[in-house]
């Protein structure tokens, strides 16, 4: 998924979605063919970087050991 970033009417709207569409309007698509957004008309339209939040791993717990597929 990408976040956009959309001015429309002097208002930043940040939506995130899979692509987008522009035509008649603006329509951001999201995964699997939704549209998650529709704009009749924008000043601009940015794409923002997506920030993800680092994996910390824990210490292994050996208390309740799962099953690994055996």
């Amino acid at each position: 998924m990408i976040k956009y970033r959309v001015k429309s009417a002097g208002e930043v709207h940040e939506v995130m979605a899979a692509t987008f569409v522009q035509g008649e309007d603006l329509r951001l698509i999201g995964d699997g063919g939704a549209v998650v957004a529709i704009f009749g008309s924008f000043e601009w339209l940015k794409v923002v970087p997506v920030v993800t939040a680092p994996v910390v791993e824990g210490d292994p717990s050996t208390e309740k050991p799962e099953l690994a597929g055996e």
